[in-house]
This record gives C-alpha cells, structure tokens and sequence, in this order.
C-alpha cells in the first residue's frame, strides 16, 4: 500500500470504487415511483413553478432538488428510469467526491478507495437511493463534499481569494438547501475548518466564509418557512420545535443512529446479522473504537472533526424524527438507510483516517496490504450478493399504475364522440404513512400526472368525487381546477 506522488495514481483506485459501487447499485435504475414520488409528479404539473420549488416537506428546504426534479420532468415526462439514472449517476459522482477527499485526508490511495467503496457501497443506502423522493439528500451529499474537498485544498498554496471563499460557502448554503442533514453540515463545518486546517490567514477566512454561509443557510430556512407558514403544507417545523424541548428523546436517538451508523460501516453486508446479533454489533463499534483510537495518537484534531461531521448531520435527524420513537420504536428508526446516506460519511473519513495513521507505523509489506484488500473486497462482494436483501423495485405500484390507466383508456374509448366522460374517482394507495396522501386526489391525480390533457379524442374526462373537501382541495391547481365533481353534477 504505497503513499502518492501525484494525481494519475489515483485513477486505478478510484475506478474500482467506482465501478464496485455502480456494479452493486445499477438495480435502482430499474426501480419504480413509489410513496412521496406520486405526489411530487402530481404537484409539479398542478402547483406554479415558484410554489413547486420552494415547497417545503417534512420540514426539509429542498429548493435545489425541487427545482431539478422540475426540469428533468420537463425534459422526460412521468417516467421512472431517467430519474433512477440520475440517482445513480450523483451517487458516483458522491463516490468520487468522498475518494479525493479521503485521498487528501490520509494520502493513501487503496485505503481512500476502501473508503469510498466502502461508504458507496453500504446496504443502508439501498433505501435513500431505490427512493427518487430522497434525491435531495444524495445532491446535499455532493455539494457538502465538493465544499469539503475545496476546504482541505485550502490548507496548502495561498490564501483562497475571496471569490474562491464565496463559492465554497455558496456550496454550503445549497447545501442546506438541499435536505436537512445539510443545514447540520454548515452547522459543522466553520469547527471543521477551525480543527483541521493549520493556523493561517487561510484558515481565518475559510472559518469567517463559512460562518456566514451558516447565518445565510438559516435565514433561508426561514425566509422560506414564513413564506408557507401559512399554506397547510406537510411540514412538521413546529413539532420539530416541539421535540428540542425534550432533549433526551434527541439524545438517545441520536446515539442510536451514530452507533447504527458505525455498525452499518464496519459489518456492511451482514447488517442484517448485526442487528439480530448483539455480540456482533457491540464488535463492531469496539473495533471502530480501537481503529480510531490507533489514530487519535497522531490525528487527533482531524479524527474529532470528522466524527463531529456526522454527528452534526445526524442531529437533525434525531431532532426531527425522535418524535416517532415511542410509536415506530427509537431501534427501528435508527435502521432506516434514508436516515444514513450522508450522516455516515464522517465516520468512515475518520475511520479511514485512523486505519492510515496504523498502517503507517506498522508498515506492512505492499503484497499484504494488497491481499488484504483484494480479500475484504470480495468478503464485500459476497455479503452484497448472497446475504444483503435485493433493491425492492416496486414493481406493485407498476401494475397499479398501468392497471388504473388501461381502465381509464377503456372508459374514454367506449363513450361517444365529442362527449364527455366521468370516472368514478377512489382512493389510490401511494404511502404506507399516515398524512402523506393529504392533497393527492387519488385517481384523479394519477390522471393528471400521466395524462397530457383532461380532452382526449374530443371527450372531456371527469371525476365523480362526492367528498367535498377533495373537491375544494383540488380546486385552483393548475390541471385539477374543475376535474373533480359532485356525483349530482353530473347530467
């Protein structure tokens, strides 16, 4: 395992982390809409462009990922692969972005590509990247490590010019404007640059940059939240709110999903095994400890800011979702992969770290580093292929979707010409959650979404809706203004 003298030794370790993850991940792009995904097709075709983008959801500012989803819908329609590329494509961009930062870190190319593999390639992240609905948290993912990377950049040549300050903490604001764990990022990283950077001119302006990128993240947050404050919208800010008031509900979620998070890293693909076995997962956080420990010796400014990164990242989570510990259960929160994608990326760089500062005194000869590696590879390999669930590619709401569009195709076809034609409307099931189905008119809105125009053939379609507050809800969007009716309107 060789230290590196420039950027062309990169190239080999780098495209095995890439091409591992991608062999492990390309099942999402066969992944379809699913849950959250229907609503945000119907109301990116039924709301305004500003209300689409700046809507806020489950208390997350997710002005970037709104705005992309819009223009990809624009550019490909209501159809699934293109979105579940897009996904996979910004996860290995994430994968490359996490390999240079860990490259700079412990200047060690395999064990920065072991990171990278290591976190592209966790079993936990199947549930944030198989769901397009979480995009905003994998986007927030490679706009925190672009402004990392530009951070550890900062520590040799000079001083960053102002301008060059500005776009590193421009990336932080889009950041948080990207899902919520970005606002603990900016939160994190003024401290960050504080630990790891060396004192220098350099140093003070990044942390000056950065600090007001964080003062710019929360006036954002809630210049936007003020802004809806008023619309009914699925936002949960006041129960966040609600929640810091019981700080020992956000504590102990918060270390159930740190040590979920170190567990997940260190078994990978016997998670599963992990959870169901005490030993194994009480092994694994007992060797992450002793690993950073090794590294604690020599790093230890750098070791703490990284694992302050993810804790950062984590207590949004914790602060927003301890809420439902005492009804979903605090454990089985804590597993949830959506919860883990960008949180874990500060323990595995200080994991990384530490494992770089032991080998370095133990110096192993390379054809050991290489059979070791070569051997955890494949271990991970296995455990991917023969112990880790396949992606769950909802292949149900596929079929519910073409069934619930065939048999409005048959209604239309079988009416007269030039006349017009009314469905009796129902439910359609898009969320095992309570609350998220509020503002999805059911088979109404997957008309919408999927048909071009409410006049097909000369025949002017209808719902039959007798709930009236289906019908007023429905009322003023862009396509569903006048589509629902009541049962005695019809002639």
């Amino acid at each position: 395992m060789l230290k590196q003298p420039g950027p062309a030794a990169a190239a080999l370790p780098c495209g095995v982390a890439l091409a591992v993850t991608a062999l492990v991940y390309w099942p999402i792009t066969q992944v379809f809409f699913h849950f959250d995904d229907f609503l945000n097709l119907y109301n990116a075709v039924n709301m305004p462009t500003g209300a689409f983008i700046s809507q806020m959801f489950g208390s997350h500012l997710l002005l970037v990922p709104n705005a992309i989803f819009l223009l990809l819908h624009a550019l490909v329609g209501p159809r699934a692969e293109p979105f579940m590329w897009l996904m996979l494509a910004t996860h290995l961009v994430n994968v490359g972005l996490l390999f240079s930062v860990a490259r700079r870190l412990t200047q060690w190319r395999w064990i920065a590509s072991g990171a990278a593999i290591a976190w592209g390639t966790l079993p936990l992240h199947g549930a944030a990247l198989g769901w397009y609905s979480v995009y905003g948290q994998v986007v927030c993912v490679t706009l925190f490590l672009w402004a990392l990377l530009r951070i550890l950049r900062s520590a040799k040549g000079p001083t960053p010019s102002g301008a060059a300050t500005a776009l590193t903490g421009l990336l932080v604001i889009a950041a948080g404007a990207s899902f919520g764990i970005g606002l603990g990022f900016a939160v994190a990283l003024p401290l960050v640059a504080f630990l790891i950077l060396p004192p220098s001119p350099a140093r003070r302006r990044m942390v000056l940059g950065l600090t007001a990128a964080l003062l710019a993240s929360g006036v954002l947050y809630r210049g936007v939240e003020w802004i809806h404050a008023d619309s009914g919208a699925l936002d949960i800010a006041s129960a966040v709110r609600g929640n810091m008031k019981s700080p020992q509900i956000a504590a102990n979620m918060l270390l159930l999903l740190a040590s979920t998070g170190i567990i997940a890293i260190v078994v990978d693909g016997f998670f599963s095994a992990a959870l169901s076995q005490g030993w194994i997962a009480w092994g694994a956080l007992a060797s992450a400890g002793v690993v950073c420990l090794g590294g604690m010796a020599s790093r230890a400014r750098t070791v703490v800011a990284l694992v302050l990164l993810s804790l950062a990242a984590y207590a949004p989570i914790a602060a927003g979702r301890g809420m439902f510990a005492w009804t979903l259960g605090a454990a089985w929160l804590a597993a949830q992969g959506r919860y883990q994608y960008g949180a874990t990326i500060g323990f595995v760089l200080a994991l990384a770290l530490s494992l770089s500062a032991v080998l370095g005194r133990v110096n192993p000869p390379q054809r050991v580093s290489r059979a070791l590696f070569i051997g955890w590879l494949g271990l991970l390999l296995t455990a991917h292929w023969f112990v880790t669930a396949p992606i769950d590619r909802f292949d149900g709401q596929r079929r519910a979707v073409a069934t619930a569009l065939s048999a409005m195709r048959a209604k239309v076809a079988a009416a007269p010409p030039h006349a017009a034609v009314f469905i009796e409307n129902h439910r359609f099931p898009i969320s095992v959650l309570p609350g998220i189905e509020r503002g999805f008119p059911g088979l109404a809105a997957v008309f919408v979404i999927f048909a071009d125009a409410d006049v097909h053939a000369g025949r002017r379609v209808y719902f039959i809706e007798p709930d009236p507050e289906i019908r007023a809800e429905s009322d003023g969007g862009l396509r569903s203004d006048g589509l629902l009716i009541a049962p005695e309107d019809v002639p």
